[in-house]
């Protein structure tokens, strides 16, 4: 719900979504009574993905520097944390655009059975 009122407007434009919902409540009846109630679930998977690979890339590198004591490994320590830091939103970041279009993807206004992405795979023609 929280994507679809943020990109609302978006979606408005691409000629998915007639009006713009009127608040969350608004949001939630209106999704669960033109898509039902497994359409809140939308592009959770995707997102839950890319959370979970935030998290074991950091504290993989985190117990792979401090696993090496020597004289340098509160620089290792540093330089890792922050490496990871930079580096994660880089490999991450595909996972959580999926998740966003996923979780975006309204039935169109004029055939209310057709959506943009079917399953898991990129529909390449418009609908």
């Amino acid at each position: 719900m929280k994507l679809l009122m943020q990109n609302q407007n978006a979606v408005i434009k691409s000629d998915r979504l007639l009006k713009p919902y009127n608040g969350i409540f608004n949001c939630f009846s209106t999704t669960i009574r033109k898509e039902g109630f497994f359409s809140l679930w939308r592009g959770n998977i995707a997102l839950t993905i890319g959370h979970f690979s935030t998290k074991v890339i950091y504290f993989n590198s985190i117990h792979y520097a401090a696993s090496h004591l020597d004289a340098w490994s509160l620089m290792r320590l540093l330089v890792f944390a922050n490496a990871t830091v930079v580096a994660t939103p880089f490999l991450v970041y595909p996972f959580t655009y999926a998740g966003t279009r996923l979780a975006t993807d309204v039935k169109t206004v004029g055939n209310m059975n057709n959506r943009q992405f079917n399953g898991y795979l990129i529909s390449s023609e418009k609908p």
